[in-house]
């Protein structure tokens, strides 16, 4: 149902969708980044 996407970036995905309208700004400022395949994979080492 979904293209190749490894477990980190399916999850890095759903939190990207569920945390945009609260912490994706601040997610973004932190990492210096906002495109969401970079913070995407950053956020994945984070947690």
């Amino acid at each position: 149902m979904r293209p190749n996407w490894t477990k980190q970036e399916d999850y890095c995905l759903l939190y990207y969708y569920v945390r945009y309208q609260n912490e994706w700004l601040l997610i973004s400022e932190k990492l210096k980044t906002r495109s969401p395949r970079e913070c995407c994979l950053r956020v994945a080492q984070l947690v």
